[in-house]
């Protein structure tokens, strides 16, 4: 029987890291990485005897999580948010996995339902139709690259899909708050840009088409308005995410960095 370490990058998650918690009682270990959080989330990890707190000042929450895996002694990662629980019969599947009758996979991805807008969501993003979440992995089989909040991790090995779903209920989810995420993380994005790669990954057409195409694949191909209005408007909100990224690289290289390519 192999152990497993869940990692998590957390910051003022008070609100649900106990629920989390409470689902993760099977777990031989838990590894908190905490962004000095100041809401009491340290105080409600020390109730639970396999959680362990380590203080990361770092605000890359991709680069914290490569650091919790590196210290995970388990042979197992679970990668897993504050905001997101493990039903029973997906713990119970992950440990038929890591036990000696496993089916031999180095990773798996997972999918999960998600808590919207009061409403339980299935379709929009996919959830239905194909396993999108690197989630599970032996030891040593995945890394961040840690040049983008949502970027896709470098692995190895063969992975497999697993059949249950976790939940995911983002606390005090809104149009507000995904709007403010949504300029969050593309300013953060920025901060790490150059200008060539700025340049490298800003093209006109993408502007448009890339939007209206996501749109199409949400909304249409993973059947997003089996969700409601619910689904209507994260695949409206998603696909300006993408607007606003391609925005603010061209601001980037002709607002911001107009000097230097006048004189390039």
């Amino acid at each position: 029987m192999g152990r497993i370490s869940v990692v998590m990058a957390v910051y003022n998650a008070a609100s649900t890291i106990n629920k989390c918690l409470d689902a993760l009682k099977w777990a031989d270990e838990i590894i908190v990485m905490d962004t000095s959080s100041t809401d009491g989330t340290k105080a409600i990890c020390s109730q639970y005897q396999n959680c362990k707190v380590i203080d990361d000042p770092c605000n890359d929450i991709n680069l914290k999580r490569n650091k919790g895996y590196e210290l995970a002694i388990g042979d197992w990662v679970l990668n897993l948010d504050a905001d997101e629980m493990i039903p029973q019969a997906l713990a119970k599947e992950i440990e038929e996995i890591i036990s000696l009758s496993g089916p031999g996979y180095d990773g798996y991805f997972s999918s999960n339902r998600e808590f919207l807008f009061g409403k339980w969501i299935y379709y929009v993003n996919g959830q239905k139709h194909r396993p999108q979440r690197y989630f599970l992995f032996k030891k040593g089989y995945l890394i961040w690259p840690g040049k983008r909040t949502h970027e896709m991790p470098q692995i190895k090995g063969r992975w497999g899909r697993l059949k249950n779903l976790f939940d995911h209920e983002p606390p005090n989810f809104s149009v507000t708050a995904f709007i403010r995420k949504i300029d969050n993380y593309t300013e953060v994005d920025m901060g790490k840009m150059t200008l060539d790669e700025a340049r490298c990954r800003f093209k006109w057409h993408r502007m448009t088409l890339l939007p209206i195409k996501q749109f199409i694949i949400m909304y249409i191909k993973h059947q997003g308005f089996r969700d409601g209005m619910a689904g209507l408007i994260i695949s409206v909100l998603t696909s300006f995410n993408i607007f606003v990224e391609q925005a603010k690289l061209w601001e980037f290289i002709y607002v911001r960095n107009a000097g230097i390519l006048n004189h390039g």
